[in-house]
């Protein structure tokens, strides 16, 4: 039962991703799926400050010693 739920939005999810690249190769620029989308990464990014706080990478990855 689970796993037909993973497999189900699964399936949604590509469904939607292959219309936001047809929508893209097309130049349709759809301002209500583009905040859906900006408020689903927000949210995600949220959910990953929850999990394992704050990761900076960038300095590491800037940072040389010369």
């Amino acid at each position: 039962m689970i796993k037909t739920e993973i497999t189900s939005a699964i399936t949604e999810d590509l469904a939607a991703l292959e219309d936001a690249v047809s929508d893209l190769v097309k130049g349709v620029r759809d301002t209500k799926k583009m905040d859906e989308a900006a408020r689903e990464l927000e949210e995600g990014r949220e959910e990953i400050r929850r999990r394992i706080g704050v990761v900076d990478i960038s300095a590491e990855l800037t940072d040389r010693d010369e």
